[in-house]
């Protein structure tokens, strides 16, 4: 059954989608090359439950499905028939992975942080929200969310260092 708000809601819904995809492909140097987000965003859509997306919590739902996407694309990258790719000529940044592994290893490591940890940082990079709007839709202040995205980063990087 079709409620006049459902429409609205279901637009927000889809521009947090193509925000979040958006956002993933950017950030990551191996996608940014390889990846349509239009082939993204069918590949999420395609794997998201079909009941009615309603608030944060199924943002949340899309940000997971994105970031395991994303792990999905570093994967096919480098599979026996993987994309070709010179990982040299990426410009990376500083503390960023550098192989295609170590991006793989960097998004599983995300499910080994706090669950607070993971859900801000799942939020951040991968759902589209900014430290202020995820602060606005959750009640959690800026300083509190800044702080726990530095420290999922911290780990996340430390975790890769070690996988090495």
């Amino acid at each position: 059954m079709w409620r006049p708000n459902q429409l609205s809601i279901d637009l927000k819904m889809d521009e947090l989608l193509n925000q979040s995809i958006r956002k993933s492909i950017q950030d990551n140097p191996y996608l940014k090359s390889w990846v349509n987000p239009e082939d993204m965003r069918r590949d999420v859509w395609s794997r998201l439950p079909s009941w009615q997306m309603t608030d944060t919590h199924d943002a949340y739902l899309i940000a997971a499905q994105v970031r395991r996407t994303v792990i999905s694309y570093h994967r096919k990258m480098t599979g026996p028939f993987g994309w070709t790719v010179d990982f040299s000529k990426i410009n990376h940044q500083p503390g960023d992975p550098v192989s295609i592994e170590e991006w793989i290893y960097f998004h599983e490591s995300v499910d080994l942080l706090t669950a607070r940890e993971k859900f801000v940082f799942k939020m951040i990079a991968y759902g589209g929200f900014t430290v202020e709007g995820l602060s606005t839709q959750t009640g959690i202040s800026h300083v509190t969310i800044d702080c726990l995205v530095s420290n999922a980063r911290s780990r996340l990087h430390e975790l890769v260092r070690k996988g090495r």
